[in-house]
C-alpha cells in the first residue's frame, strides 16, 4: 500500500508545527492509522500517524495511558471542506472539527527516548509523488 495514501498527508501542513506536552488518555493501535489521544493545553487532542510508521519507531509499547508524552506534530491545512475527512475514523473526527488533530512527527516519551516517525511533504513533494504514480496508471 502507498504509505502517503495511507497517512493521508495532503491533510497537514509542514509549516504549521506544534508542541504538546500531555498526558495519554488513550492509545488506538489500528490500522492502516493509529491514534494517541493526550490532554494538553487544556483541551484534548488526537495524534494521527501510520501503525507502519508507530511501528517502526518503536511506539508501541513505549507510550502508555496515564503518562506524559511530548508531540512534535503538524497542524491540519486549512480547507473550506476537508475531502478526507470520510476516511478518517469517527473517534478522530471530532478532533479534525475542532482542528485538535495533529500528524505526529516525533515523540518523546516518559523517559525522555525520542521516537522520530516523519515530517509530511511540501506540497511540490506531494505534487511528484502523485504524478509519479499517475504516469503508471
Amino acid at each position: 500500500a502507498d504509505p502517503l495514501g495511507a497517512a493521508y498527508w495532503e491533510l497537514y501542513d509542514q509549516a504549521k508545527g506544534v508542541t504538546l506536552t500531555g498526558k495519554v488518555t488513550k492509545v488506538d493501535w489500528t490500522n492502516p492509522n493509529s491514534y494517541i489521544y493526550l490532554d494538553a493545553k487544556g483541551v484534548s487532542w488526537a495524534v494521527e500517524s501510520s501503525l507502519i510508521q508507530f511501528r517502526q519507531a518503536h511506539v508501541n509499547p513505549a507510550v502508555r495511558v496515564g503518562e506524559t508524552i511530548t508531540i512534535n506534530g503538524y497542524l491540519p491545512k486549512d480547507m473550506p471542506a476537508c475531502p478526507i475527512a470520510p476516511k478518517v475514523p469517527a473517534a478522530a473526527r471530532a478532533f479534525l472539527k475542532n482542528s485538535h488533530l495533529v500528524r505526529a512527527g516525533e515523540i518523546t516519551t516518559v523517559f525522555g527516548q525520542k521516537l522520530v516517525l516523519r515530517k509530511p511533504p511540501s506540497d511540490e513533494e506531494f505534487a511528484e509523488h502523485l504524478k509519479y504514480f499517475s504516469d503508471r496508471c
